[in-house]
């Protein structure tokens, strides 16, 4: 690694999340893809990031399956998406770091609470 090689905080608490731990691998992809984007601008464009449909297909998301992995990823709090309308892409903040503007991390993966498992009740047979 070179010394001026760009790099993002990934705290330990982020890491030891339910919400990290929730993250499907399609929302990982798509997370990952977040994160280099910030690094390709220099990690000033938190809040501005684009992700394509066309990227995230080639990245091994199934087409059907982007919308869902965008929602499932906000859902647990790891980005928050601003939806673009007509042709205008969403724009994505990675809810861990800062904004551009200084603005604080809004870190919304620290109030996802798992859901609580479901049992199936087993049928007995007669």
């Amino acid at each position: 690694m070179k010394a001026t090689e760009p790099f993002i905080m990934l705290p330990r608490s982020l890491l030891c999340s339910a919400a990290w731990q929730d993250l499907s691998l399609n929302a990982m992809r798509l997370v990952s893809f977040l994160m280099r984007e910030h690094l390709a601008h220099g990690g000033r464009c938190n809040g501005h990031l684009i992700a394509p449909h066309r990227q995230l297909v080639e990245l091994g998301i199934h087409p059907g399956a982007v919308t869902g992995t965008i929602e499932l990823a906000s859902d647990l709090g790891i980005v928050d998406v601003a939806r673009g309308t007509g042709r205008a892409p969403n724009r994505f903040t990675l809810t861990w770091l800062l904004l551009p503007d200084g603005t604080e991390a809004s870190n919304r993966w620290r109030h996802y609470v798992r859901p609580p498992k479901t049992c199936r009740r087993r049928r007995v047979a007669a």
